[in-house]
């Protein structure tokens, strides 16, 4: 059973990219904190028949590696604290969820128990430190 907890029956949104071009998209994710996810969950890019290697299409293709360590950086600072949520959550959960350490997964019920054991061990370790 799916439980729709959006307030909403659309599947998907298409909207327009602000971005246009695969060169201007390969640019932008190299150097983004997205890359440093899940290989699942980061962008791909495929061989096309009309591409230099037509034999290859459909194929994965391999995504170029970061070449800017500033801009790199800087995505993985803002991931620390860009947290995703519903829009119609109040300010103060998307204060806490900019908290979060990590930089996916963020604003699930999974993800808030991690939060409350992560700090329950962080102040027991802080205990028997002293």
């Amino acid at each position: 059973m799916v439980r729709n907890c959006f307030k909403s029956d659309k599947v998907a949104e298409i909207s327009y990219a602000t971005i246009q071009g695969k060169d201007c998209l390969v640019q932008k994710f190299r150097n983004s904190s997205v890359m440093l996810e899940a290989a699942h969950y980061r962008p791909k890019l495929f061989y096309t028949s009309n591409g230099p290697v037509p034999d290859l299409a459909g194929e994965e293709e391999p995504f170029p590696r970061p070449d800017n360590q500033s801009k790199m950086k800087r995505s993985c600072e803002n991931a620390e604290h860009v947290g995703l949520f519903t829009p119609n959550a109040g300010q103060h959960f998307r204060d806490e969820q900019r908290r979060r350490r990590s930089q996916y997964d963020r604003g699930t019920r999974l993800a808030a128990l991690e939060e409350h054991d992560f700090e329950a061990s962080m102040q027991s370790y802080m205990y028997h430190s002293q």
